[in-house]
C-alpha cells in the first residue's frame, strides 16, 4: 500500500501545487477590487441642531467587489457615504467615513478617504436682503432694467463664523437673447461672502423666489424734418413760403417707434384771414414714444409768408 502512496511522489505534489496555484489565481481573479468611477458626497448624520459644520465635507473614492454582471449597472445612487456625529463636540474633530452599498452582493473593500477632519461650531443665523443678477443678453435693441426680488429678505443658518462673512444672498437669471418685454422668473438664491466666493454651508430660507424684471428698449436717435400744420383759410392771398428754425429737430426713440418717422408736425397755428407775413413759435406734436434729444427746443420759430392779392 505505501508503494502505492509513494509511486510518483514527485509529480502528484507537483500536480497538488499546480491545483492549488489555480484555484488561487481563479478566487483572485473574481475578487480583484473595482475602483468606481463616481465619487460619491458624504452626508452628516445625527448632527446636533444647536451646532454646525464650518467647511463642506469632500467627497470619497471607493474599490468594490462585484460580479461582472452586476458592475455596469452600479451608480453612485447605489451606495451612501457617511458619518456619524453624534456626540462631536465643537472644534477640529476626525471622523471615520462608512460607505454602504444599497443592493445585495456588492462590498466595499476600500475607501478614500476614510477619515476626515470636520470642524464644529454653534449655529448662527440672521435676516440678509435678497438681490438678483442676470447673466446673457436681452433681444437686439434691448437691456436690462430693474431686477425687483418679491421677497425682500431671507433668513440664513450656519456656523457662527461663516454667517458672519455674508452680508446678502443673491440668485441668477439666464437670459436667452429672447426677451423684449417685463417678465418673472424664479431663482434659486445662493450665499457669497465679501470676495464673490460661493459659501455652500448654509441654509437658506426661502431657497425660491420669484424676480420680476424690467426689459427696456434701447435708445436711438434720428433727424427728421419738421411739418408746420396750419388751420384756417386765407381770403384775399396766399402763402408763398413756410419755413421753419431750425429746418431739422434731433428726435429720439426705441429702434421700432423711430421706425418710418420722417417728419415730425407742429402743434396747428392758426391763419385765419391772416394778409401778412406770419411769425410764431409752435410746439412740436410728437408721437407716443418719440422725445427731443434736446427738450429745449420743443418750440420752433415758424415763418409763413403771405401775399395779398
Amino acid at each position: 500500500m505505501f508503494n502505492v502512496l509513494f509511486k510518483n511522489l514527485a509529480l502528484k505534489i507537483f500536480s497538488l501545487i499546480l491545483a492549488i496555484l489555480f484555484w488561487i489565481i481563479i478566487i483572485a481573479s473574481q475578487q480583484t477590487p473595482f475602483q468606481f468611477a463616481d465619487q460619491l458626497e458624504i452626508k452628516p448624520f445625527n448632527l446636533s441642531e444647536q451646532l454646525s459644520l464650518v467647511t463642506s465635507l469632500p467627497k470619497v473614492k471607493i474599490k468594490i467587489l462585484a460580479s461582472k454582471e452586476i458592475l455596469p449597472k452600479l451608480t453612485k445612487q447605489d451606495f451612501e457615504a457617511y458619518i456619524d456625529l453624534k456626540n462631536i463636540q465643537k472644534g477640529k474633530n476626525i471622523l471615520s467615513v462608512a460607505v454602504a452599498p444599497k443592493i445585495p452582493n456588492v462590498t466595499v473593500a476600500s475607501i478614500n478617504p476614510s477619515q476626515v477632519t470636520v470642524e464644529i461650531e454653534n449655529v448662527s443665523q440672521k435676516q440678509v436682503p435678497i438681490s438678483a443678477f442676470y447673466k446673457g443678453s436681452p433681444s437686439e435693441g434691448y437691456k436690462i432694467g430693474e431686477l425687483i426680488p418679491q421677497t425682500a429678505k431671507a433668513q440664513i443658518k450656519g456656523a457662527e463664523s461663516v454667517i458672519k462673512k455674508i452680508s446678502d444672498v443673491k440668485g441668477i437669471i439666464y437670459l436667452d437673447g429672447a426677451e423684449s418685454e417685463n417678465f418673472q422668473k424664479d431663482i434659486v438664491l445662493q450665499a457669497f461672502d465679501n470676495n464673490g466666493a460661493e459659501i455652500k454651508e448654509v441654509s437658506i430660507e426661502p431657497r425660491n423666489v420669484k424676480v420680476d424684471i424690467t426689459v427696456l428698449a434701447l435708445m436711438s436717435e434720428k433727424s427728421v424734418d419738421i411739418k408746420v400744420i396750419t388751420k384756417g383759410s386765407l381770403k384775399n392771398a396766399s402763402v408763398l413760403s413756410v419755413k421753419t428754425d431750425p429746418a431739422t429737430i434731433e428726435i429720439k426713440g426705441d429702434k421700432k417707434s423711430l421706425e418710418g418717422i420722417e417728419y415730425i408736425e407742429t402743434i396747428p397755428m392758426d391763419i385765419t384771414d391772416a394778409v401778412e407775413t406770419v411769425e410764431k413759435y409752435a410746439a412740436l406734436n410728437l408721437p407716443k414714444g418719440l422725445s427731443l434729444v434736446d427738450e429745449s427746443k420743443n418750440k420752433i420759430k415758424v415763418t409763413i409768408e403771405i401775399k395779398p392779392y
